[in-house]
């Protein structure tokens, strides 16, 4: 357990100084990014996966890229923004986790299963265009 802890701290570690990395090198005065974290849509687990536990539960079958591109950045805010949630709220098997950090707003979090979406622990109704948008940033 404390391995995995320590693991858990050093991916963690490592995830931030990427970020910032990349913030400071080629974002200049334009602090806005979205750090993707990701797996394969098909990978299997004994038990359910949410949000906050999917690095840790991943940690070493993460991929991660920082898209900072402002075109793909106001088209995910766009899409984010109107986004409407579902009446009933529910857990979902995350595969993908989005953050998107930003001077000007407060960080949104979005995991995926690769069919319903949450935004800041919250279940959206259905949104191809958001899916599609979200599958679309987990491409090498």
């Amino acid at each position: 357990m404390k391995l995995i802890v320590k693991t858990f701290a050093l991916l963690l570690f490592v995830l931030l100084g990427l970020a910032t990395n990349a913030q400071n090198n080629s974002l200049g005065e334009n602090k806005v990014y979205v750090l993707v974290l990701y797996v394969k849509a098909d990978m299997n687990s004994f038990i359910r996966i949410n949000c906050d536990r999917f690095a840790e539960s991943f940690e070493k079958l993460l991929s991660v890229q920082i898209v900072a591109n402002k075109d793909s950045l106001d088209k995910l805010q766009s899409l984010i923004s109107n986004a409407r949630f579902a009446k009933n709220n529910r857990e979902i098997d995350v595969r993908r986790k989005f953050v998107y950090v930003s001077d000007e707003v407060q960080k949104i979090t979005v995991c995926s299963d690769g069919r319903d979406i949450m935004i800041d622990s919250r279940l959206i109704k259905k949104n191809k265009r958001l899916l599609n948008f979200l599958e679309s940033m987990c491409k090498p």
